[in-house]
């Protein structure tokens, strides 16, 4: 599994692309920004409690996936 970047080097990217290339199309970096802090938030959880079903699992990642919009 790939290594997630954290957050704040997300961000950190994203502030140094708008400072030397403020029209260039920062979608990917939000979307990435987004995914890593779900990501960080995610690992904290279940550092905390048992792991979770294959059904939770599975509902977890259809909203991922925007399944619930």
């Amino acid at each position: 599994m790939a290594k997630m970047p954290t957050p704040s080097a997300v961000a950190a990217t994203i502030g140094r692309v708008k400072r030397y290339t403020p029209d260039a199309d920062t979608t990917e970096l939000y979307r990435e920004l987004g995914i890593s802090h779900v990501a960080k938030k995610a690992r904290e959880i279940v550092a905390k409690f048992p792991r979770p079903t294959e059904d939770q699992i599975q509902a977890v990642a259809e909203i991922l996936r925007g399944a619930d919009r």
